[in-house]
């Protein structure tokens, strides 16, 4: 089988689908390794990057890059249905979307993973062209996916009702957790801790600080908290919102 698998959200800083795709991907190799009959492919499109810079990088498949203009694909795709995707990638059997690309496909089926429906349940949280976007690519996902993944049972039956789609073409995947996030020895921990400045007890915020992330509540309730245990921190890690996030997600995104 040959399997085509959208790896765009490695093209830009990591964030929860870049994770899901990397290791998405990693799970696939090792299927490929272990003698499936698995041809596997990663489509990205960078005009001026033959390598998308965050990619996980796995010899065992074969990256395809266009390098068009990103405006020009997408006008190609969106408004006239032009460039399908076995132009660049061959004649292939499966193409997996797992965030924004959803290419027109001559006889490949598509296989969609729905991280979540937060821009349609709460489009004052995003940028209105964000809101489009998912709009537009969900519906596009009922109307032609073979099969439609979810990360959770209540997006699988928030999709069904909202697009009228049968639960039975509705799976649930849920996201494993990587070797990476194993448990460090307390002593590698400290050490590590105490290397970026962190000394003392702490609460650990690990996401993009957006709006629909409500990290102004973290840190409202952090403050009373911090008023009976004046010794804990709290430490938040993610992308800053004057930079990466602006560009990945639009300026309204990332008001407070």
């Amino acid at each position: 089988m040959k399997v085509v698998v959208d790896g765009g959200a490695l093209a830009h800083p990591e964030t929860g689908i870049g994770r899901y795709t990397g290791e998405l991907l990693r799970a696939l190799s090792d299927l490929e390794e272990a003698g499936t009959d698995l041809e596997l492919q990663v489509f990205f499109n960078a005009w001026r990057a033959s390598r998308p810079p965050a990619t996980y990088d796995d010899p065992r498949f074969r990256l395809v890059n266009p390098r068009l203009p990103s405006r020009l694909l997408r006008a190609a795709w969106d408004r006239l249905g032009l460039l399908p995707a076995e132009r660049f990638c061959g004649a292939v059997d499966l193409f997996h979307a797992s965030d924004w690309i959803h290419p027109p496909l001559r006889s490949a089926a598509l296989v969609a993973t729905v991280h979540d429906l937060g821009p349609l349940d709460h489009p004052e949280w995003y940028a209105p062209d964000v809101v489009a976007v998912h709009r537009r690519i969900n519906q596009g996902v009922a109307r032609r996916a073979a099969a439609i993944l979810t990360v959770s049972d209540f997006t699988r039956r928030r999709f069904a009702e909202r697009f009228d789609v049968p639960l039975e073409r509705i799976h649930v995947t849920y996201n494993g957790v990587a070797p990476t996030f194993g448990p460090l020895a307390p002593e590698v921990g400290r050490r590590e801790a105490e290397a970026l400045g962190i000394r003392r007890p702490f609460v650990l915020y690990v996401g993009s600080r957006e709006r629909r992330k409500n990290v102004l509540g973290l840190v409202e309730i952090f403050a009373r908290v911090a008023e009976a245990e004046p010794e804990l921190d709290l430490v938040v890690v993610g992308m800053r919102p004057d930079r990466e996030g602006l560009r990945g997600q639009g300026a309204r995104a990332w008001e407070g």
